[in-house]
């Protein structure tokens, strides 16, 4: 129970910050690329270490942030 209400402090504190680092940076595709990457190497590692076999998808958090 006390994981459910961190969690929903987590969650707007980490879109803040992501929205924090896309209005300070100089190159935003840079920022998606490393974004991307950070994912990508992190997110097999926790699945990893969990034991998880359904595997999300890095995709949801790029279209959210492509360029425009």
């Amino acid at each position: 129970m006390a994981f459910k209400y961190i969690g929903r402090l987590k969650f707007p504190l980490f879109a803040w910050l992501i929205g924090q680092g896309e209005k300070y940076k100089k190159d935003f595709n840079s920022y998606l690329i490393r974004l991307a990457v950070g994912a990508g190497i992190s997110q097999p590692l926790y699945y990893a270490l969990f034991n998880l076999t359904k595997v999300k998808l890095i995709a949801p958090i790029t279209v959210i942030l492509a360029p425009r």
